[in-house]
């Protein structure tokens, strides 16, 4: 694997201690990552967390999409698109991923809509009915990097589904405009099981600090006040880690 920049070495031990010890190896656990670039965050959670058979990935990320056709910009971006292919093609788990290749707002409603993502089937004597296919992606029909489980849900399970939520760890680290970041906070939070981690990036980023209409902290400190009822901070610092209480 190779990365050109790595952002997520300095808060490693807070993902060990935070998230690690209460989610490495989980059967069926169920991750949601919101913004990827090159796929450091990824492939450590690949490696590190989603370990066991069943456990899955969701990656959100619009790449080069969100750009002009033929700018800069989008030519950077669509790099890093393939960097991420790469990277997670080399942890040897690109069959746990699902990929959508689109903006956060339109990748969220959808996994809202659809309430279940890689979940078995369950029928009345419990059994599982996996189906294989390449691996999923919306957004971007010439993204193939491995095979992935899909499956379908029952009625009976769609509804314990919205009743528990889809994710055990949600990471939101998209767009660090305040108010996509308060859009993606609140859609991940109906995602998320009672139990389970949500986590923002890039609270205390020193960038934008002039102009906090491009930096995540309003967008976060206004989610802890409305959340503050359903939520505990277990670290709050140049990342917030936060357990979803009810």
């Amino acid at each position: 694997m190779h990365f050109t920049v790595d952002w997520f070495a300095g808060h490693e031990r807070n993902w060990v201690e935070l998230v690690g010890q209460r989610l490495a190896g989980r059967a069926g656990l169920r991750i949601l990552e919101i913004g990827c670039w090159e796929g450091r965050c990824s492939t450590w959670m690949l490696q590190n967390l989603a370990t066991a058979p069943d456990a899955s990935l969701v990656c959100v990320d619009p790449w080069g999409s969100a750009f002009e056709e033929g700018s800069a910009l989008q030519q950077e971006f669509e790099g890093n698109r393939k960097a991420w292919e790469r990277n997670v093609a080399a942890s040897g788990q690109q069959h746990k991923v699902r990929v959508l290749h689109e903006r956060s707002c339109v990748a969220l409603p959808r996994l809202i809509s659809e309430n279940t993502v890689t979940a078995p089937v369950t029928d009345s004597d419990h059994t599982t009915t996996p189906t294989t296919s390449t691996i999923q992606t919306t957004g971007h029909p010439t993204i193939r990097s491995g095979t992935c489980t899909c499956e379908a849900q029952s009625d009976s399970a769609n509804i314990r589904s919205r009743d528990s939520g889809m994710f055990d760890l949600i990471y939101v680290d998209g767009s660090h405009m305040r108010l996509d970041v308060l859009t993606d906070a609140v859609m991940a939070w109906q995602l998320l099981r009672v139990g389970g981690l949500l986590v923002f990036d890039d609270y205390e980023w020193n960038q934008y600090e002039d102009n906090l209409v491009c930096h995540p902290r309003q967008a976060v400190d206004a989610f802890l006040l409305v959340a503050a009822h359903c939520c505990q901070i277990l670290y709050k610092g140049y990342q917030v880690f936060l357990l979803k209480t009810a």
